[in-house]
């Protein structure tokens, strides 16, 4: 439900009649919508595999899961700032290689031998 097609039901609705739920579900998807980035945002990516914020580069491992039929995607990662620096990695899946869902961090510089990060060529 977008917030046009609940603004056109609100204004077809009776006067008169109280639209409380009608501006309830108006106000419920407002919300939703301006939490959404490619909602909101004209520059973040649509078709572009990334995390919702922060530094990224090189993706890495490209893999099929025959046994799943997902195909997997890592990239370096800061978890931490939008300039380079705490080297992890970023996780995601996908059925298509259109849509993308986020794993969040799977390997991170947390050890004291990857204290300098977690590279690729390093996994």
């Amino acid at each position: 439900v977008t917030v046009s097609v609940l603004y056109w039901e609100l204004q077809q609705m009776p006067a008169g009649q109280p639209p409380i739920f009608a501006l309830a579900a108006l106000a419920v998807a407002a919300a939703t919508a301006a939490s959404l980035p490619g909602e909101t945002d004209p520059y973040y990516p649509q078709f572009h595999v990334r995390p919702e914020q922060n530094w990224i580069n090189d993706p890495n491992g490209p893999m099929y899961d025959a046994r799943h039929d997902k195909y997997h995607l890592w990239m370096q990662y800061n978890p931490h700032g939008r300039t380079w620096g705490n080297m992890s990695w970023y996780h995601t899946i996908s059925d298509d290689l259109v849509y993308f869902k986020r794993l969040g961090v799977s390997l991170r510089n947390a050890e004291a031998y990857d204290i300098g990060g977690v590279f690729s060529g390093s996994a």
